[in-house]
């Protein structure tokens, strides 16, 4: 991986998310208000999926997402 210099946005680009970066394709990090949503409306659960621990967060529409560890 390299790194570059501090650029000090805001805002990151897709070049600059790990989650991309290592995954590649739609894959990225939430953004600070989708973030905020998880952690304020959402239901966490420890789980182990694939292998990999983490935990689902589930939405009150019942879709969630896995946040796992590597």
């Amino acid at each position: 991986m390299q790194y570059s210099r501090v650029d000090n946005k805001l805002i990151m680009d897709l070049t600059d998310d790990v989650a991309n970066a290592v995954k590649g394709g739609n894959w990225r990090m939430p953004t600070k208000a989708e973030m905020e949503e998880l952690l304020n409306n959402c239901t966490w659960e420890w789980v182990t999926y694939l292998g990999f621990p983490g935990y689902k967060v589930t939405g009150r529409n019942g879709n969630s997402i896995f946040l796992g560890t590597s």
